[in-house]
């Protein structure tokens, strides 16, 4: 299943939303999972990232097919999907799809 990684650079006083944000999404966790499984994406997380030059948002995700998942999250009217819509509408500024350069998932492990 291919990876994806992506830097989300933060528009500049977002801290604080960012902080809500994330506690909003962990306190509704049974809402981002039926999303996520609805998308076909097995793994979804995000770090903070602090530079020199500003704060950026990490994203990690895992998906069969990224094309069906993201048209699936635009098309979705479920409320914790407007929630994270809205938020990346004030928020989120320049994205840059990083450059994979390994991937690898020890399947047999994460079995156990």
């Amino acid at each position: 299943m291919p990876t994806r990684c992506i830097k989300v650079r933060l528009q500049p006083g977002c801290e604080a939303e960012v902080a809500a944000w994330a506690a909003e999404l962990n306190r509704r966790s049974d809402e981002v999972l039926a999303t996520l499984a609805a998308e076909g994406v097995t793994l979804e997380a995000a770090f903070l990232d602090h530079q020199a030059d500003g704060v950026s948002l990490i994203y990690v995700m895992h998906a069969a097919d990224f094309g069906h998942a993201v048209a699936v999250a635009k098309a979705s009217a479920a409320p914790i999907d407007t929630y994270h819509r809205d938020f990346k509408q004030r928020c989120w500024d320049e994205r840059t799809v990083l450059e994979p350069l390994i991937d690898f998932v020890n399947a047999a492990a994460a079995q156990d």
